[in-house]
């Protein structure tokens, strides 16, 4: 239940702050955000009420982030990319997720949920497991190691926010600002394939720099004359030629 709890005010945490800031640009988004408005301030212009609460809101996010990052690392436990991704596996049915579902679940590792399982893998944290149902796809599953690794975070995670909040806000307090930042992140859920074109846009794929380069050159490659193969033998299409 403590654990449920303690995600319920990091996800409300997260959510406020839309899927295009990432990790390190939230800092970098809440002070020029920040300066903005204290420039308008100083040019006596007034600040906006739902303008001051989103400036909190990053500033908030960008500094309590990484501070509790920062105790968990001191401690020597997961990182909270980490924990975020292995709490979610905990929760799932059989422990394990499909990697599609993993990205919509975990908070802070949206855009990097990949990635972030790889680690885990190779930290032998998690593991991947083939999707019988549907090739394409595949499973995140949690191993009895990545659910040790959990608990021992877990206590550390756990006074790393009550030091954050706890001490400074009131149990009344920290369930109104859980209300409020989910009446305010309600129906703005992102899907991650809305990005994904212009993830595309921003970073092509290798092949595909390379025949821009080419391009501008104006140099192309020339391509490899396809040998005279003949008929196909019986019981062998074309199209499944090995090449």
């Amino acid at each position: 239940m403590a654990e449920g709890g303690a995600q319920g005010v990091t996800a409300g945490v997260a959510q406020g702050v839309t899927e295009g800031v990432a990790e390190g640009v939230a800092q970098g988004v809440a002070a020029g955000v920040a300066q903005g408005v204290t420039e308008g301030v100083a040019a006596g212009v007034a600040e906006d009420p739902d303008v001051a609460a989103w400036r909190a809101l990053l500033v908030a996010y960008s500094r309590l982030v990484p501070a509790v990052e920062a105790e968990l690392k001191a401690a020597g436990q997961v990182s909270l990319s980490w924990y975020d991704v292995l709490l979610e596996l905990n929760y799932a049915p059989e422990r394990r997720l499909r990697m599609s579902e993993l990205s919509q679940r975990v908070v802070l590792s949206r855009t990097r949920v990949s990635r972030v399982v790889d680690e885990l893998t190779a930290a032998g944290l998690a593991e991947r497991q083939p999707d019988q149902a549907d090739g394409r796809s595949s499973f995140a599953a949690l191993t009895p190691q990545g659910r040790a690794a959990l608990r021992r975070a877990w206590p550390v995670y756990r006074e790393a926010i009550r030091r954050r909040l706890g001490t400074r806000l009131t149990p009344e307090q920290c369930l109104d600002l859980a209300r409020l930042l989910e009446q305010a992140a309600r129906g703005t859920e992102v899907s991650l394939s809305r990005l994904a074109p212009v993830a595309r846009s921003v970073r092509p794929p290798h092949r595909r720099r390379r025949r821009l380069a080419q391009r501008r050159s104006g140099h192309r490659r020339p391509r490899a004359r396809q040998a005279h193969r003949g008929p196909a033998r019986p019981g062998r299409q074309p199209g499944n030629l090995q090449r």
